[in-house]
């Protein structure tokens, strides 16, 4: 799932607001254990929205299904 939004609607709680909409049905719906996300370092109103919702930045970069690795994400575990 991506969330796009136009700039003006890149705020802390405009984001956080959706999280929290969305985050504990995840789990059911894509049947997994983890979501994670890309939060740029520049990006403060996303970085704060998802700290507030109990995301954390990941302590390794996410590796993928081929091998790649993924860098700036922040998870929630189920």
């Amino acid at each position: 799932m991506r969330l796009d939004l136009r700039s003006d609607y890149e705020r802390a709680v405009t984001i956080a607001e959706i999280i929290s909409l969305i985050k504990n049905c995840a789990f059911d719906w894509f049947y997994c254990d983890k979501i994670a996300t890309k939060v740029k370092p520049f990006a403060s109103e996303r970085k704060n929205a998802f700290l507030k919702n109990g995301f954390l930045p990941s302590s390794k970069p996410l590796v993928g299904d081929g091998g790649e690795t993924y860098y700036d994400y922040y998870v929630l575990t189920e």
